[in-house]
C-alpha cells in the first residue's frame, strides 16, 4: 500500500540581493480516488485519505473554473464578479498567488 497525496516542490533562485528572483514550482497532485479503486467498503484512515484527495482535486476545479469565466478574485463588496474560491483547500489557498 502506498500514501497518495500531493506534492510541492518550490524553488527560489537569487543571484544578488538586488536582483529579482526566480521560481519554479513542480506539483505533483495526486489522482482523484474512486471508491472501487480505495475499496468500497474501506474505512479509516485510507477513506479520509481519498476524501481529502477528492475535495482539495474538486477545490481547485472550482478555482479554474471561476477564473476561467472571468471571476477576478477579489469578490469585493458590489463587485459584479465573483471570488474564487482559494480559500476553500489547503492546496488552493497556496496557489493563489500563481493562478491568478
Amino acid at each position: 500500500q502506498s500514501s497518495r497525496s500531493h506534492s510541492v516542490l518550490w524553488l527560489e533562485l537569487k543571484r544578488s540581493a538586488r536582483a529579482r528572483p526566480a521560481a519554479l514550482w513542480i506539483t505533483d497532485l495526486a489522482g482523484s480516488e474512486r471508491g472501487a479503486r480505495t475499496g468500497a467498503l474501506a474505512r479509516g484512515p485510507r477513506q479520509k485519505e481519498a476524501n481529502a484527495i477528492n475535495t482539495s482535486l474538486m477545490a481547485l476545479f472550482r478555482c479554474l473554473r471561476s477564473l476561467a469565466t472571468g471571476a477576478d478574485g477579489g469578490g469585493a463588496a458590489g463587485s459584479s464578479t465573483p471570488a474564487v474560491p482559494y480559500r476553500d483547500s489547503k492546496l488552493t489557498h497556496l496557489f493563489q498567488n500563481h493562478l491568478s
